[in-house]
């Protein structure tokens, strides 16, 4: 099963995601994706916006949780696996680990992120700073 990030359509999208790739983030050393998050390796992940935070959802079958490690580095999210044995076959020696980088957009809290791992699932909560709704307010206009 490989998890997808979907969006609703907007006009334009295609133009705008040219540009992003070949403008805006063709100097950039971590890739963005839309909205502000954007993985760059292979590990099959689902990157889901709601009103009051984002979810990031990465498959990691028969891994667990000891085994990962999450950190926040300078705005990315970076999520890493490294096997603690090596093996090795036919004179080769193998290791295994990875490493995924999300760029996160600003209206993130980071003080709140939480993940929580469930059968080879590992779900990031990645909390929207809160906004104060500002009320309109009439000023008098002194005479």
């Amino acid at each position: 099963m490989f998890l997808t990030h979907t969006k609703p359509y907007q006009p334009n999208a295609e133009f705008r995601q040219f540009k992003r790739l070949f403008f805006d983030d063709f100097f950039s050393p971590n890739i963005l994706l839309q909205n502000g998050i954007r993985t760059e390796d292979s590990i099959h992940s689902q990157i889901d916006e709601e009103e009051n935070a984002w979810y990031i959802r990465i498959a990691l079958p028969g891994l667990n949780n000891k085994s990962i490690s999450l950190a926040l580095e300078e705005g990315v999210l970076v999520v890493q696996y490294e096997k603690d044995d090596q093996e090795e076959k036919e004179g080769n020696r193998f290791a295994t680990s990875f490493t995924k980088r999300f760029k996160l957009n600003k209206d993130i809290d980071l003080g709140e992120v939480k993940a929580q791992m469930n059968h080879g699932l590992l779900t990031i909560t990645l909390p929207k700073v809160k906004v104060k709704k500002v009320e309109r307010k009439k000023i008098p206009i002194a005479s």
